[in-house]
């Protein structure tokens, strides 16, 4: 448990009920809410999806926020300022299906990870973009990693995490 302000509670509860809320898999409706301190809703915002859409994780980034997840099958990135309002909107489409699940602001502008599948299999994606969404390279992982969930940037490079079925 966590004391804040003199009150407690279980994080991963308030986890759970907020990733609910973002998920919106029943209203196709994807959601980001704004929680103060005290765990009192700021503020929600909703982004109309085309068929089924959800945000898998929101990153605070130098001017705003960067969301990720997942658009009619295709990788969703929503870029917003610091109150929520969306700048701009991106989607990405390699396969049959991708999703975005988490994104790292670098200095040239931002690296994304995820999945993407084909006829048969999911594979690893990792998509590098310029600060306006504009797509510098992408690089699909195939038969090595099932999903990238995280990334971060080392001296010479960036370390992943993921996942796999195989060896």
């Amino acid at each position: 448990m966590k004391r804040i302000s003199g009150r407690y509670y279980i994080s991963v509860m308030l986890f759970l009920f907020v990733s609910c809320l973002l998920c919106s898999c029943y209203s196709k409706r994807a959601r980001l809410a704004k929680l103060n301190d005290i765990s009192t809703w700021q503020r929600i915002k909703f982004f109309d999806g085309n068929d089924y859409s959800w945000l898998d994780s929101a990153y605070k980034v130098s001017d705003g926020y960067m969301i990720v997840g997942t658009d009619n099958g295709k990788g969703l990135l929503i870029k917003t300022d610091d109150d929520g309002i969306k700048q701009w909107i991106k989607h990405y489409s390699y396969t049959t299906h991708e999703e975005f699940y988490c994104v790292k602001e670098i200095n040239d502008g931002y690296i994304i990870v995820g999945m993407t599948s084909g006829v048969s299999e999911n594979n690893g994606l990792l998509v590098k973009i310029d600060s306006s969404g504009h797509e510098d390279w992408h690089k699909i992982f195939e038969g090595k990693c099932n999903r990238l969930y995280g990334i971060d940037k080392t001296n010479n490079g960036y370390i992943l995490a993921g996942s796999t079925d195989g060896n």
